[in-house]
């Protein structure tokens, strides 16, 4: 009886290709000399195709996977005026500091996501760094709404402008925020909470899981 070769095998070329490819993804993850696990992962495009709108962000782009959309950069200035009013509010070091600071971690980071991205490190620390202090501001914000609705002077900063002119409610951009793609992993926010000076005794760990708490 013969045999019907159809494997991914049956060439030479075939053979050559895969083992490069193993040989790359190998490489990869011994530089990556972590045990952090992927947790942030791209949508399947089968469940994209059908919806969405329900797994896209439509505003807000916070991590790298939506970074380079320019129909998102309007935003941009909003999360640097939220990013800036946590720095001053928290008493956190220079901007660049925090940018070094998140350097240290770059290898950690591209772990937490799924796929390779094009951006230099530099690059990537700099969005973490915006993108985790808005965040930030953005649930303290939140929080501060549910516990003192009516007093908060932060609460018209969770209304913005849509770029036909429409005002888009909170409820809007946090919809984006917490979309898959959309997530910043929980030891960044801690990195950034590390490098603030009126925690007291408070660790950075038990400040993000109060704040989390409240927001739920």
């Amino acid at each position: 009886m013969s045999s019907i070769r159809n494997t991914i095998l049956d060439s030479q070329f075939t053979q050559q290709k895969w083992v490069a490819k193993i040989t790359e993804v190998l490489n990869r993850e011994l530089e990556n000399d972590t045990d952090v696990p992927v947790c942030i992962i791209r949508v399947p495009k089968s469940l994209r195709y059908h919806k969405p709108e329900a797994y896209t962000s439509q505003f807000i782009a916070l991590g790298p996977y939506y970074h380079l959309n320019s129909g998102l950069y309007e935003m941009q200035r909003y999360k640097i005026v939220l990013a800036k009013m946590f720095s001053k509010q928290y008493q956190l070091v220079g901007f660049q500091q925090l940018v070094d600071q998140l350097m240290t971690i770059v290898p950690k980071i591209r772990h937490s996501y799924r796929g390779r991205f094009n951006l230099e490190n530099q690059t990537l620390a700099m969005i973490f760094t915006v993108d985790g202090l808005f965040l930030l501001q953005l649930l303290d914000n939140y929080v501060t709404q549910k516990e003192i609705p009516r007093t908060s002077s932060l609460s018209s900063s969770l209304l913005v402008r849509s770029s036909s002119g429409k005002k888009l409610p909170g409820d809007a951009i946090l919809r984006d925020v917490l979309m898959l793609e959309n997530q910043i992993p929980r030891f960044v926010l801690v990195e950034i909470l590390s490098k603030m000076s009126c925690l007291g005794s408070t660790s950075p760990d038990e400040f993000l899981s109060t704040l989390f708490l409240k927001f739920c």
